[in-house]
């Protein structure tokens, strides 16, 4: 039963991942096409994306510890974005 519960919380984990990943191309495609917005705008998604991926590849990596590495690195990701887009 452990087990059935861990995978559906990785599978929600996915779900919210992916869904934060959408509103965030969302929000990318529609701000103003100047350089300025484009230039923030891209790094913002490039950051913001990085943590659904590493989600997404999951299952490719060896071991739980390479995951947590991983997810950290996400986190990063995510305070970087967060600078975007408060910039």
């Amino acid at each position: 039963m452990n087990d059935e519960r861990g995978v559906r919380k990785e599978h929600d984990l996915r779900l919210r991942t992916r869904f934060v990943a959408l509103r965030i191309v969302k929000l990318y495609t529609s701000l103003p096409k100047t350089a300025e917005a484009q230039i923030l705008a891209s790094n913002y998604c490039v950051a913001g994306l990085r943590l659904a991926l590493i989600i997404t590849k999951r299952r490719a990596l060896r071991s739980n510890a390479e995951f947590i590495s991983k997810i950290e690195a996400g986190l990063q990701e995510l305070e970087e974005s967060v600078y975007w887009l408060n910039l």
